[in-house]
């Protein structure tokens, strides 16, 4: 006897002279969905994730749904929460049952708070940032780390991760400085901030960058702040600075020289800490950076004046590894 599904039948065996049956109830396979963490979960409006699946065992597909879909969001197919109002929500996961299988289900609760106000004061420095709460309080976590993704349960596996309470003192974040981007975390029991994303739109103090206006905005590229650069920061104003990149395709280095030339950036030779260069890089948006295939035919050298004139660029003076140069009108094209 095969089983092939679910369901009733009758069984007869039978002979020359006689026969017998007997019922089969073939009942369905069953199915098992569960999900991660409690019961209930505290949550603070505007928070978002998604429902945290630990078991899915059958081939039944899963569908969300909650009982109050104007205080709690979530998307039907992938589960996506989003926290809207203040309230109480309860979420069910329903697995879809066929002939052969039982449906399954799970559900947890969310009670969603309004969100908590707290002032944080920071200074921000070259290394390392000095926070401050305003008022002082010791019942919050703090938490930062330099990836919007980290799992504050296991905040020190995280890049930067780091935690303390926000009592009285100063805490020392490094995390967050004048070149890098943190993300910051507030926690008060079960409830979690949606992360804050901090960055300071200024590049660290140094020298001898490359300077130029192009397409309507300033870029600031390279340079000496402690080490060689070549990260690239822009600006529609002077006042405000966006990283573009942090990290350039040409080597890090200082003093070269830069101009606009047909419609694009151009980065030539320079000093990387070790060789004076004379190689050519340009760029039509300060992002993406290509090494020109072209004969310089100038010796290398840093700290040359670079303008463009008479639709050529010319390059003038500078030092090469012999001495200082007065030569002008080596010119190239494109």
């Amino acid at each position: 006897m095969t089983i092939t599904g679910a369901g009733d039948a009758t069984i007869t065996a039978a002979d020359s002279s006689s026969q017998k049956s007997y019922s089969l109830v073939v009942a369905k396979a069953a199915q098992l969905v569960t999900v991660s963490g409690t019961a209930t979960v505290d949550a603070v409006v505007g928070a978002s994730w998604s429902v945290s699946i630990a078991t899915n065992v059958g081939p039944g597909a899963l569908s969300f749904s909650s009982d109050a879909a104007t205080t709690v969001r979530v998307d039907a197919v992938t589960g996506a929460l989003q926290v809207l109002a203040p309230g109480s929500a309860k979420i069910s996961i329903v697995k879809v049952g066929d002939a052969n299988h039982a449906a399954a289900q799970a559900s947890f609760t969310v009670n969603a708070v309004a969100p908590m106000i707290q002032a944080l004061n920071v200074w921000v420095g070259s290394a390392d940032s000095l926070v401050t709460a305003s008022p002082a309080a010791p019942s919050l976590n703090f938490y930062r780390s330099t990836s919007s993704s980290c799992v504050l349960a296991n905040y020190s596996t995280c890049p930067n991760g780091q935690f303390d309470l926000l009592a009285g003192s100063v805490i020392t974040d490094t995390a967050l400085n004048l070149t890098s981007t943190a993300y910051y975390w507030l926690e008060q029991g079960s409830r979690i901030s949606p992360s804050t994303q901090i960055e300071i739109g200024r590049f660290s103090a140094r020298q001898v960058p490359g300077l130029a206006a192009f397409n309507g905005r300033l870029f600031l590229v390279g340079g000496y702040d402690g080490q060689l650069r070549n990260d690239v920061w822009s600006s529609a104003d002077g006042k405000n600075w966006t990283q573009v990149t942090p990290a350039a395709a040409f080597s890090p280095r200082r003093s070269f020289c830069m101009a606009v030339y047909n419609g694009q950036l151009w980065l030539i030779g320079g000093y990387d800490g070790t060789n004076v260069l004379n190689d050519i890089w340009v760029s039509s948006d300060g992002i993406t950076w290509t090494q020109k295939p072209l004969s310089a035919g100038f010796s290398a050298r840093e700290s040359a004046s670079l303008i463009a004139f008479q639709n050529r660029l010319w390059l003038i003076g500078g030092s090469d590894v012999v001495s200082d140069r007065n030569d002008v009108g080596r010119r190239l094209t494109a």
